[in-house]
């Protein structure tokens, strides 16, 4: 059996998507139409963290950032353009004997207050401290 070069093209499509050559096309041409994914270089933002994560602390309706590290914790207050003001920091690192890393961050409305919470844990240990901001 024989294909013509268009019948060839149109059987690894067909057995790509196992539907109809409607359906095949269709998907093939949503992503040649989709745009490349790009960044701007990076920002320097100086916080010490072993583990990152973004809430609004604040209620400014920005996304924030909070760190934790071994050593300390902190939360940058965002300023809707990408960057971050000085960081202010806080206790909430907690710390195993022997171990100095944190392996984790959570943030979220754990006292079901209307503000997010900072969380992390290192080694068996978990501390968490209220968003006081009002």
């Amino acid at each position: 059996m024989s294909l013509n070069m268009r019948e060839a093209m149109k059987q690894p499509v067909r057995r790509m998507f196992r539907g109809s050559l409607f359906t095949a096309l269709t998907a093939l041409c949503l992503h040649a139409n989709t745009p490349p994914v790009s960044f701007d270089a990076p920002g320097a933002f100086p916080m010490l963290a072993d583990a990152i994560a973004t809430g609004d602390f604040n209620g400014d309706g920005v996304p924030d950032l909070a760190g934790v590290s071994f050593s300390s914790s902190s939360v940058g207050i965002g300023n809707g353009d990408g960057t971050f003001q000085a960081p202010v920091y806080f206790a909430v690192a907690p710390t195993t004997s022997g171990q100095g890393l944190t392996l984790g961050l959570a943030v979220a409305d754990f006292n079901h207050d209307g503000w997010p919470e900072v969380a992390a844990g290192a080694g068996s240990n978990v501390a968490a401290v209220t968003n006081r901001t009002r």
